[in-house]
């Protein structure tokens, strides 16, 4: 699962294949069930 900002709202999206979708709210909520990891660039 991916984050961005666009604007004032967080925008989550997963990847599926070659695609990039919106994450829908369970796959958001399964995603903060899990162990954080934050990748920096």
């Amino acid at each position: 699962m991916y984050a961005y900002r666009d604007g004032q709202r967080a925008e989550f999206c997963v990847r599926v294949g070659p695609n990039t979708l919106l994450a829908r709210h369970h796959e958001i909520a399964a995603g903060f069930r899990q162990a954080p990891t934050v990748t920096r660039f």
